[in-house]
């Protein structure tokens, strides 16, 4: 079986480069897809927030903020062109939950799409995609 690890975010674009490229991926017959949201946490040491914890926040993160549309969406149709998919989230920094999950999960590749930015850009703010490429010994698709 091929696992494919699609990290999704809230940009509906970025979602639909990722599922184009992976239905136009010719994977075999046997292929689940992990669909990943990472969850941004909440860092405040040391304050409580309504009696709840910050580590209580975070854990409750996906409640809280839940999904974004744009993932059932990717699901529901991944699904209806014959791929077996899988929700997963985690709570951390998203470079680092991505590789950990690709790792964890033994993904064969990662489909990852990137925000659209100057070189400029990238270079002030980083990049999710080239810190993955960076840390993981898993093939990364970029779209």
């Amino acid at each position: 079986m091929t696992t494919v690890l699609v990290p999704l975010d809230a940009d509906e674009n970025r979602t639909q480069r990722q599922v184009d490229a992976l239905t136009a991926l010719s994977l075999g017959a046997e292929v689940e897809v992990l669909l990943l949201h990472v969850y941004e946490p909440v860092d405040a040491p040391g304050m409580d927030m309504a009696g709840s914890s910050i580590a209580d926040i975070n854990e409750a993160l996906e409640d809280l903020q839940g999904l974004p549309a744009g993932l059932a969406d990717a699901d529901d149709h991944l699904q209806d062109v014959g791929f077996r998919t899988r929700l997963l989230t985690a709570v951390g920094e998203t470079a680092a939950e991505i590789v950990a999950s690709a790792s964890q999960q033994e993904a064969d590749i990662i489909v990852l799409a990137t925000r659209r930015q100057s070189p400029v850009g990238k270079a002030l703010f980083g990049s999710v995609a080239q810190s993955v490429i960076l840390d993981t010994d898993v093939p990364v698709l970029v779209v």
